[in-house]
């Protein structure tokens, strides 16, 4: 097996349909049009309780480079709601 940076969700999809990748992770809205067009599905990471995170967090060097306080800030703030919504999801 090689695993291969393909790119965003739709460079993905679009690698998958013409064949340049064996398999590759989506999400909605991309998962039920993959399903639509016959590529099953290897595995739920949802049904199988596996955490992964879907989104990305992307920026320019220029704004590492010139905003680095805010980069920090932003990063904090990802991270406390993530903290935060799984103390919600342990306390249901």
């Amino acid at each position: 097996m090689v695993l291969v940076q393909a790119g965003e969700q739709s460079n993905r999809f679009a690698a998958l349909v013409a064949r340049t990748l064996d398999a590759t992770i989506v999400g909605v809205p991309l998962d039920i049009t993959a399903q639509k067009q016959g590529y099953p599905v290897l595995a739920d990471l949802a049904q199988l309780r596996i955490p992964y995170p879907q989104a990305v967090v992307e920026t320019t060097d220029r704004i590492v480079r010139d905003e680095p306080q805010l980069v920090k800030s932003y990063l904090k703030g990802l991270i406390a709601g993530i903290h935060c919504s799984r103390l919600i999801s342990h306390a249901l």
